[in-house]
């Protein structure tokens, strides 16, 4: 009996091995296509890197709406149409990738595309920093310093711009100076 299972477990780790090998490789390919993605749009071949992430997002990768996104905002290698642009980073944002997200929460910050939202640009931002994303913390961060499209809660403000300046965001840290010598009763 004691065998049998030795011998299930052999057997299972090795067809879950297997499966992560297979998983590892569409993910190796996945970054492969997006890093092309890139080097045609940095390079300024647009309709290059259109065809790629019109074809990363007909394959289900639902983040590369992100890049049609950008594509249709900017109007590199179709005509410019912000909607467009707005439903596509919705969709990215919708299939949790951060940087959608927060690119979203920024739109409706500034009503750029779209109609000023601050609270729509906090549950985008609220997204993206769960996500752990470090910008969109440090920009929901600032909303919550400031009591911008929710209350004032420095508490959350410092828990925020703290772990955006620990992932590296310097403009954090200016925000947490302000933050502590608020706490000092200093203006």
């Amino acid at each position: 009996m004691f065998k049998k299972l030795i011998l299930s477990l052999v057997i299972l780790s090795v067809l879950i091995g297997a499966g992560f090998g297979l998983a590892y490789k569409d993910d190796a390919n996945l970054a492969i296509r997006i890093r092309e993605y890139h080097t045609q749009y940095d390079a300024g071949n647009y309709e290059q890197a259109y065809t790629i992430a019109t074809q990363l997002v007909a394959d289900g990768h639902m983040n590369a709406h992100y890049f049609l996104g950008l594509h249709y905002e900017s109007g590199y290698a179709i005509p410019q149409d912000m909607s467009q642009a707005v439903e596509h980073y919705k969709l990215a944002a919708s299939a949790e990738y951060p940087l959608a997200q927060a690119y979203l929460g920024s739109l409706y910050a500034i009503g750029d595309g779209v109609k000023k939202d601050e609270k729509r640009a906090v549950y985008w931002f609220e997204k993206a920093a769960a996500n752990d994303y470090p910008h969109a913390q440090y920009l929901l961060g600032k909303m919550y310093k400031n009591g911008t499209g929710v209350p004032q809660d420095t508490t959350k403000a410092r828990k925020l711009l703290q772990s955006a300046s620990e992932q590296g965001i310097l403009a954090a840290d200016a925000d947490l100076a302000k933050l502590a010598a608020l706490d000092m009763g200093l203006r």
